[in-house]
């Protein structure tokens, strides 16, 4: 079993090798005045020049075979650990918006952040 202390030292080492940085945004929402929300067009940064590490990613079987053909690339992105982010997020790289798919499950032994995004076009 892994110490705290391990734990700690394998996050920090993985931390120092994230070469790429990126801004996390989140859409604002409003009242739409029934009783529920709407998504504005508007976007708040919730961290800029976050440390990141992106890997080109791949979907697979026929959803996967569809997104290949439309040219769609899938990417995992890992963040330091504690980084906030959530489903929906964009993460804005080199003037680009990538939306957030989803988090992955964290692990017994969770050292980063691990999170699927596909560019939004």
């Amino acid at each position: 079993m892994l110490s705290t202390h391990q734990l700690a030292l394998m996050s920090d080492a993985q931390d120092l090798a994230m070469p790429d940085t990126c801004a996390i945004e989140r859409w604002v929402y409003e009242s739409d005045g029934i009783g529920g929300t709407r998504r504005t067009a508007t976007r708040t940064v919730i961290a800029a020049s976050v440390a990141s590490r992106w890997t080109p990613g791949q979907q697979e079987g026929q959803l996967g075979q569809a997104q290949r053909e439309l040219e769609i690339q899938h990417w995992t992105v890992r963040f330091p650990l504690g980084t906030t982010i959530a489903d929906e997020d964009v993460l804005v790289r080199d003037s680009r918006d990538f939306r957030v798919m989803r988090l992955k499950d964290p692990k017994s032994y969770e050292t980063v952040i691990t999170v699927e995004a596909i560019e939004v076009i």
